[in-house]
């Protein structure tokens, strides 16, 4: 009867939010709260809830200490680094190894006057 009531108070001082999920979600959801032992309710709480406990951010989301962090942040911006120069590399050859506009011209004239 205790519990009961419990419920009955908790569920008066609990605000109901409805919700439309994608295909499938509520399986999921049904799933994991039976693998964690509670009820679908409990198990999106308790999901809610860790999202917002932890920082947000791919880096910060890693449960890493800040010089680890910092090595990271820094690999991430050499990578970077080394993304852009390797396309403004590509870039470079593709313009010089591209016929002048004029020669382009010049060839597409003659193809022209060929087939006439």
């Amino acid at each position: 009867m205790a519990e009961k009531q419990r419920r009955a108070a908790t569920s008066n001082d609990s605000e109901k939010f409805i919700v439309r999920l994608p295909d499938g979600m509520r399986t999921r959801i049904a799933e994991a709260a039976a693998a964690n032992h509670r009820t679908m309710n409990a198990e999106v709480v308790s999901r809610l809830q860790q999202s917002f406990e932890r920082p947000s951010g791919l880096i910060s989301d890693l449960s890493l200490d800040s010089d680890r962090r910092l090595s990271l942040k820094t690999l991430a911006r050499e990578i970077a680094k080394a993304l852009r120069d390797e396309l403004s590399s590509i870039t470079a050859q593709q313009t010089r190894s591209a016929p002048p506009a004029e020669a382009t011209k010049v060839t597409k004239r003659a193809r022209t006057t060929a087939r006439k």
